[in-house]
């Protein structure tokens, strides 16, 4: 084998390289290879529409966790400012020490505003 057509070898797809056999062994007669080697690649094929479906799925759960990532540290980064925020206006005095509704800390909180505060009566 010359040093071009090892190249091409190389660089070609298994399934390439497959139906390059397959076209010569017929040549040679060797009928039962030739089915062998048919049936193997068709499992090879049939085993790629599988993988491609593992792929699809896998690709849908690592979405699904950065998604996810993204919202926890979107409440972490929040909880953390509110920390923050709590720890500077706690300074041993009763005044003072609560975080007023207008603080931006609230902005996101926003809606809400309208909600009224229910006591539920004990069960019993």
């Amino acid at each position: 084998m010359d040093a071009e057509t090892e190249r091409r070898v190389i660089n070609d797809s298994p399934m390439h390289i497959m139906e390059q056999v397959i076209e010569r062994f017929p040549q040679s007669n060797k009928h039962d290879y030739v089915a062998q080697l048919k049936r193997v690649e068709f499992q090879i094929l049939s085993l790629s529409d599988e993988v491609t479906i593992l792929r699809q799925g896998l690709e849908q759960y690592i979405q699904l966790v950065e998604a996810q990532r993204k919202r926890y540290e979107t409440i972490e980064r929040r909880y953390n400012q509110l920390l923050e925020e709590v720890r500077d206006r706690q300074d041993g005095r009763r005044k003072g020490y609560r975080i007023p509704l207008a603080s931006p800390l609230f902005d996101k909180a926003k809606r809400f505003s309208g909600i009224k505060k229910t006591e539920l009566a004990p069960a019993g």
